[in-house]
Protein backbone atom coordinates (compact mmCIF):
# COMPACT_ATOMS: atom_id res chain seq x y z
CA UNK A 1 0.00 0.00 0.00
CA UNK A 2 1.46 3.43 -1.48
CA UNK A 3 1.98 6.50 1.62
CA UNK A 4 -0.97 8.33 -0.76
CA UNK A 5 -3.47 5.15 -0.33
CA UNK A 6 -2.50 4.95 3.38
CA UNK A 7 -3.09 8.52 4.03
CA UNK A 8 -6.96 8.65 2.17
CA UNK A 9 -7.30 5.03 4.31
CA UNK A 10 -7.72 7.33 7.60
CA UNK A 11 -10.84 8.84 5.90
CA UNK A 12 -12.40 6.10 6.84
CA UNK A 13 -12.52 7.48 10.09
CA UNK A 14 -15.52 9.91 8.90
CA UNK A 15 -17.62 7.39 7.95
CA UNK A 16 -20.18 4.74 8.91
CA UNK A 17 -18.93 2.09 7.30
CA UNK A 18 -21.03 -0.24 8.62
CA UNK A 19 -24.48 1.21 6.73
CA UNK A 20 -25.29 1.44 3.33
CA UNK A 21 -26.50 4.98 3.71
CA UNK A 22 -22.67 5.80 5.60
CA UNK A 23 -20.79 4.28 2.41
CA UNK A 24 -23.30 5.98 -0.38
CA UNK A 25 -22.77 9.39 1.68
CA UNK A 26 -18.79 9.40 1.04
CA UNK A 27 -19.63 8.87 -2.38
CA UNK A 28 -21.57 11.79 -2.69
CA UNK A 29 -19.12 13.83 -1.02
CA UNK A 30 -16.56 12.12 -3.31
CA UNK A 31 -18.54 13.17 -6.36
CA UNK A 32 -19.69 16.51 -5.23
CA UNK A 33 -15.88 17.09 -4.61
CA UNK A 34 -14.91 16.07 -8.14
CA UNK A 35 -17.15 18.87 -9.34
CA UNK A 36 -15.99 21.46 -7.38
CA UNK A 37 -12.49 20.47 -8.70
CA UNK A 38 -14.03 21.53 -12.50
CA UNK A 39 -15.29 24.99 -10.97
CA UNK A 40 -11.36 25.52 -10.24
CA UNK A 41 -9.96 24.24 -12.82
CA UNK A 42 -12.34 24.76 -15.47
CA UNK A 43 -11.11 22.24 -18.10
CA UNK A 44 -11.38 23.00 -21.88
CA UNK A 45 -12.57 19.77 -22.62
CA UNK A 46 -14.55 17.40 -20.45
CA UNK A 47 -14.43 13.53 -20.88
CA UNK A 48 -16.73 10.67 -19.75
CA UNK A 49 -15.43 7.40 -20.76
CA UNK A 50 -17.82 4.35 -19.73
CA UNK A 51 -20.47 7.66 -19.92
CA UNK A 52 -23.75 4.94 -19.70
CA UNK A 53 -26.46 7.80 -19.84
CA UNK A 54 -23.86 10.41 -19.52
CA UNK A 55 -25.09 11.66 -16.07
CA UNK A 56 -21.50 13.23 -15.40
CA UNK A 57 -21.42 15.22 -18.88
CA UNK A 58 -25.33 16.55 -18.32
CA UNK A 59 -24.03 18.03 -14.86
CA UNK A 60 -21.07 19.10 -16.23
CA UNK A 61 -22.62 20.99 -19.30
CA UNK A 62 -24.48 22.76 -16.33
CA UNK A 63 -21.09 24.01 -14.53
CA UNK A 64 -18.98 24.36 -17.47
CA UNK A 65 -21.35 25.54 -20.04
CA UNK A 66 -18.11 26.62 -22.16
CA UNK A 67 -16.55 23.81 -22.07
CA UNK A 68 -16.24 21.17 -24.55
CA UNK A 69 -18.07 17.46 -23.35
CA UNK A 70 -17.56 14.37 -24.91
CA UNK A 71 -18.91 11.28 -23.54
CA UNK A 72 -18.18 7.97 -24.89
CA UNK A 73 -19.87 4.75 -23.95
CA UNK A 74 -19.68 1.46 -25.51
CA UNK A 75 -22.49 -0.77 -25.13
CA UNK A 76 -24.70 0.01 -27.92
CA UNK A 77 -27.81 -0.95 -25.99
CA UNK A 78 -27.40 1.69 -23.29
CA UNK A 79 -26.77 4.21 -26.42
CA UNK A 80 -29.06 3.65 -28.42
CA UNK A 81 -31.42 3.51 -25.41
CA UNK A 82 -30.40 6.60 -24.17
CA UNK A 83 -29.79 8.35 -27.37
CA UNK A 84 -33.90 8.26 -27.43
CA UNK A 85 -34.31 9.53 -24.19
CA UNK A 86 -32.41 12.69 -24.07
CA UNK A 87 -31.21 15.03 -26.41
CA UNK A 88 -27.63 15.08 -25.93
CA UNK A 89 -27.11 17.31 -29.24
CA UNK A 90 -28.98 20.54 -27.73
CA UNK A 91 -27.06 19.95 -24.66
CA UNK A 92 -23.87 19.99 -26.44
CA UNK A 93 -22.63 16.76 -25.49
CA UNK A 94 -20.90 14.51 -27.94
CA UNK A 95 -22.57 11.50 -26.96
CA UNK A 96 -20.40 8.53 -29.00
CA UNK A 97 -20.95 4.81 -29.57
CA UNK A 98 -17.13 4.16 -28.88
CA UNK A 99 -15.46 1.94 -26.84
CA UNK A 100 -11.94 3.60 -25.81
CA UNK A 101 -9.11 1.50 -25.62
CA UNK A 102 -5.86 0.89 -27.09
CA UNK A 103 -6.14 0.90 -30.46
CA UNK A 104 -8.36 2.33 -33.46
CA UNK A 105 -10.88 -0.20 -35.24
CA UNK A 106 -12.86 -2.66 -33.58
CA UNK A 107 -12.36 -4.28 -30.24
CA UNK A 108 -15.07 -7.18 -28.58
CA UNK A 109 -17.50 -5.93 -25.75
CA UNK A 110 -18.86 -7.97 -23.66
CA UNK A 111 -22.41 -6.82 -22.94
CA UNK A 112 -23.82 -9.93 -19.94
CA UNK A 113 -26.59 -11.76 -20.65
CA UNK A 114 -27.79 -13.66 -18.16
CA UNK A 115 -26.35 -14.39 -14.00
CA UNK A 116 -26.92 -17.45 -12.49
CA UNK A 117 -28.81 -18.72 -15.10
CA UNK A 118 -31.36 -15.59 -15.01
CA UNK A 119 -31.53 -13.10 -17.67
CA UNK A 120 -30.70 -9.43 -17.07
CA UNK A 121 -30.79 -6.05 -18.93
CA UNK A 122 -28.30 -5.46 -21.87
CA UNK A 123 -29.11 -1.88 -20.70
CA UNK A 124 -26.68 -1.66 -18.01
CA UNK A 125 -23.95 0.11 -16.61
CA UNK A 126 -21.42 -2.80 -15.71
CA UNK A 127 -20.75 -4.22 -18.64
CA UNK A 128 -16.78 -4.30 -20.21
CA UNK A 129 -14.46 -4.88 -22.45
CA UNK A 130 -13.11 -7.56 -20.12
CA UNK A 131 -15.34 -10.38 -18.72
CA UNK A 132 -15.62 -10.90 -15.00
CA UNK A 133 -12.99 -13.03 -13.33
CA UNK A 134 -13.68 -15.88 -11.24
CA UNK A 135 -17.38 -16.65 -12.28
CA UNK A 136 -16.62 -20.29 -13.53
CA UNK A 137 -19.68 -19.77 -16.03
CA UNK A 138 -22.28 -18.70 -13.80
CA UNK A 139 -22.56 -15.23 -16.41
CA UNK A 140 -23.67 -15.34 -19.71
CA UNK A 141 -22.26 -13.31 -22.67
CA UNK A 142 -23.43 -11.59 -25.54
CA UNK A 143 -20.30 -10.63 -27.15
CA UNK A 144 -20.93 -7.25 -29.44
CA UNK A 145 -17.99 -5.52 -31.83
CA UNK A 146 -17.99 -1.93 -31.47
CA UNK A 147 -15.72 0.99 -32.93
CA UNK A 148 -12.83 2.01 -30.68
CA UNK A 149 -10.45 4.85 -30.67
CA UNK A 150 -7.59 5.51 -28.51
CA UNK A 151 -7.53 8.99 -26.84
CA UNK A 152 -4.21 10.20 -28.37
CA UNK A 153 -5.84 9.69 -31.81
CA UNK A 154 -9.33 11.07 -31.43
CA UNK A 155 -8.49 14.08 -29.51
CA UNK A 156 -5.18 15.06 -31.84
CA UNK A 157 -7.68 17.07 -33.91
CA UNK A 158 -7.03 20.32 -34.28
CA UNK A 159 -9.66 21.35 -32.60
CA UNK A 160 -8.51 19.68 -29.30
CA UNK A 161 -4.50 21.31 -29.69
CA UNK A 162 -4.72 23.68 -27.22
CA UNK A 163 -7.05 22.20 -24.69
CA UNK A 164 -6.36 20.41 -21.12
CA UNK A 165 -8.50 17.86 -20.05
CA UNK A 166 -10.39 16.08 -16.76
CA UNK A 167 -12.08 12.69 -17.23
CA UNK A 168 -14.45 10.80 -15.35
CA UNK A 169 -13.69 7.03 -15.94
CA UNK A 170 -16.30 4.06 -15.36
CA UNK A 171 -14.70 1.65 -17.29
CA UNK A 172 -15.20 -1.83 -15.71
CA UNK A 173 -12.07 -2.66 -15.72
CA UNK A 174 -10.42 -1.88 -18.33
CA UNK A 175 -8.64 0.94 -17.02
CA UNK A 176 -5.14 -0.29 -18.67
CA UNK A 177 -6.86 -0.35 -21.94
CA UNK A 178 -7.79 3.10 -22.00
CA UNK A 179 -4.56 5.00 -20.47
CA UNK A 180 -2.68 2.76 -23.07
CA UNK A 181 -3.50 4.74 -25.68
CA UNK A 182 -3.60 7.79 -23.90
CA UNK A 183 0.17 8.85 -23.27
CA UNK A 184 0.56 11.66 -24.99
CA UNK A 185 -3.16 13.79 -23.63
CA UNK A 186 -1.80 12.93 -20.23
CA UNK A 187 0.19 15.69 -20.38
CA UNK A 188 -2.27 17.70 -20.40
CA UNK A 189 -5.07 15.79 -17.68
CA UNK A 190 -5.72 18.09 -14.89
CA UNK A 191 -8.01 15.20 -13.06
CA UNK A 192 -9.49 11.97 -12.81
CA UNK A 193 -11.94 10.47 -11.63
CA UNK A 194 -11.75 6.22 -11.66
CA UNK A 195 -13.85 3.57 -10.40
CA UNK A 196 -10.90 1.33 -8.72
CA UNK A 197 -10.51 -2.25 -7.34
CA UNK A 198 -8.37 -3.81 -4.83
CA UNK A 199 -9.30 -7.31 -6.10
CA UNK A 200 -9.81 -8.50 -9.65
CA UNK A 201 -13.07 -8.24 -10.67
CA UNK A 202 -12.34 -8.68 -14.26
CA UNK A 203 -10.09 -11.03 -15.97
CA UNK A 204 -6.59 -9.40 -16.22
CA UNK A 205 -7.41 -5.95 -14.65
CA UNK A 206 -5.24 -2.88 -13.27
CA UNK A 207 -6.14 -3.02 -9.62
CA UNK A 208 -5.68 0.21 -8.01
CA UNK A 209 -1.74 0.18 -7.33
CA UNK A 210 -1.65 -0.57 -11.08
CA UNK A 211 -3.63 2.33 -11.88
CA UNK A 212 -1.58 4.70 -9.09
CA UNK A 213 1.50 4.13 -10.79
CA UNK A 214 0.60 5.12 -14.19
CA UNK A 215 -1.08 8.45 -12.77
CA UNK A 216 2.25 8.71 -10.79
CA UNK A 217 4.12 8.40 -14.13
CA UNK A 218 2.34 11.62 -16.00
CA UNK A 219 2.05 13.62 -12.72
CA UNK A 220 -1.12 12.93 -11.47
CA UNK A 221 -1.42 12.14 -7.27
CA UNK A 222 -4.15 10.40 -5.79
CA UNK A 223 -5.83 13.28 -3.47
CA UNK A 224 -9.37 11.37 -2.27
CA UNK A 225 -11.84 8.26 -2.27
CA UNK A 226 -14.88 7.13 -1.24
CA UNK A 227 -15.86 3.95 0.68
CA UNK A 228 -18.51 2.90 -1.78
CA UNK A 229 -17.45 -0.98 -1.47
CA UNK A 230 -14.60 -2.84 0.51
CA UNK A 231 -12.22 -3.93 -2.30
CA UNK A 232 -14.09 -1.53 -4.98
CA UNK A 233 -14.49 2.28 -4.78
CA UNK A 234 -13.47 5.58 -6.73
CA UNK A 235 -10.72 7.76 -6.14
CA UNK A 236 -9.57 11.20 -7.69
CA UNK A 237 -6.10 12.32 -9.07
CA UNK A 238 -4.58 15.57 -9.82
CA UNK A 239 -1.95 16.82 -11.51
CA UNK A 240 0.94 17.60 -8.38
CA UNK A 241 1.60 21.19 -9.83
CA UNK A 242 -2.24 22.06 -9.78
CA UNK A 243 -2.43 20.62 -5.89
CA UNK A 244 -0.33 24.50 -4.72
CA UNK A 245 -3.54 26.24 -6.17
CA UNK A 246 -5.02 27.95 -3.35
CA UNK A 247 -8.45 26.75 -4.56
CA UNK A 248 -7.48 23.39 -4.16
CA UNK A 249 -6.77 23.55 -0.78
CA UNK A 250 -10.32 24.63 -0.45
CA UNK A 251 -12.00 22.30 -1.83
CA UNK A 252 -10.04 19.40 0.17
CA UNK A 253 -11.25 21.26 3.56
CA UNK A 254 -14.54 21.17 2.25
CA UNK A 255 -14.24 17.88 0.90
CA UNK A 256 -12.94 16.48 5.07
CA UNK A 257 -15.21 18.90 6.46
CA UNK A 258 -18.46 17.23 4.90
CA UNK A 259 -17.51 13.30 5.11
CA UNK A 260 -17.28 14.92 9.17
CA UNK A 261 -20.37 16.41 9.28
CA UNK A 262 -22.13 12.97 8.14
CA UNK A 263 -20.77 11.28 11.66
CA UNK A 264 -22.34 14.58 13.59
Amino acid sequence: MTDDQLRLLGLAAHVDLSTVDGRMWSNRVLVDFFHDLQSVFRPKTVLEIGAFDAFFSRRMRQELPSSKIIAFEANPHNHAHHSSTHDYSSMRIDYLNLAVSDRIGNIDFQVQTKKEGVEVSKIAGDNSLLKRAHTEGSIGYETVTVPTVTLDKFLSNSNYAADDFSAWVDVEGAAEMVFSGANSIMKRMQSVFIEVEEREHWNGQWLLEDIETYMNSHGLRLVARDFENAHQFNVVFVKEELMRHYLFKDRMVVFTNRLANMQA
